[in-house]
């Protein structure tokens, strides 16, 4: 009896510690919001994210896309604009209840891409470490 309770009993701890694909989903579109916050807050941009609308989610080649549709506002003038930013993460599991690895791939603003592609950065190294350290505290 033993013998078969115990690993049962594992098994269910085991799964019962992973986070739902919708969990998952919420907390990737918040690491990605404060990626592209932090960059945003550069002064080469003109805006900042006023409120985000919605959030999609979906499996690509490179690992998991997040799209976030959000209202933008001008720094200077304060008129606002529809906006759409997309974040890829490479997203593994590690074993059991010890959770999860997550780490961004690639974030684009309009058609510049930050991140990293076929192992180089792209942009310059300031910006992919400001994006990784904004992630990286976000998941924490």
């Amino acid at each position: 009896m033993k013998k078969i309770l115990i690993p049962a009993l594992t098994l269910l701890f085991l799964t019962n510690c992973s986070p739902s694909p919708e969990q998952q989903n919420k907390r990737l579109a918040k690491a990605c919001e404060a990626g592209i916050s932090a960059l945003l807050a550069q002064e080469k941009f003109d805006r900042q994210i006023a409120t985000r609308k919605n959030m999609s989610a979906s499996e690509v080649s490179d690992g998991r896309q997040i799209i976030l549709q959000v209202q933008t506002k001008n720094k200077q003038y304060g008129y606002l604009q529809d906006e759409a930013f997309t974040c890829v993460f490479n997203v593994g599991t590690l074993f059991g209840p010890f959770g999860e690895s997550i780490e961004i791939v690639q974030m684009n603003i309009g058609e510049t891409s930050f991140g990293k592609k076929d192992g180089q950065i792209l942009g310059d190294m300031k910006d992919f470490l400001l994006i990784t350290q904004s992630v990286d505290a976000t998941l924490k």
